[in-house]
């Protein structure tokens, strides 16, 4: 190998681009690989927060609202997974994101739910 090659190849791979940045879901999954000193209070956390707060809101928002029954089944389906998340004791970079993505559909069932009511009082 040649020595301008190697030199070509070694500045290649250590310069760093000031115009690239991480994006922000990089960003999200290293902080959550992170957490991995943390871990049982996540597993804690989200388990407790999910099954005490968010899934009882949401069930009682899909049955007041008369939205149907697929807004419990949603519910369901997503304390399922952050209980299968928790109890598996899988690593918090896989823990975590599936909380805030069970977070997120439980947020979308509310609103779905409160929209309904609203529309058809």
């Amino acid at each position: 190998m040649s020595t301008s090659y190697q030199l070509k190849r070694w500045t290649f791979q250590h310069i760093q681009n000031p115009y690239l940045q991480e994006s922000l879901l990089n960003k999200f999954f290293r902080w959550a690989d992170e957490q991995q000193f943390q871990r049982l209070f996540w597993l804690g956390f989200t388990f407790m927060f999910h099954s005490c707060v968010l899934t009882p809101i949401t069930v009682m928002a899909g049955l007041a609202s008369g939205s149907g029954f697929w807004v419990v089944i949603g519910a369901v389906l997503s304390i399922s997974i952050v209980a299968i998340t928790s109890l598996a004791a899988l690593p918090t970079r896989i823990t975590i994101p599936v909380f805030f993505l069970s977070v997120i559909v439980d947020v979308v069932l509310i609103g779905y739910s409160l929209i309904h009511a609203i529309h058809y009082q």
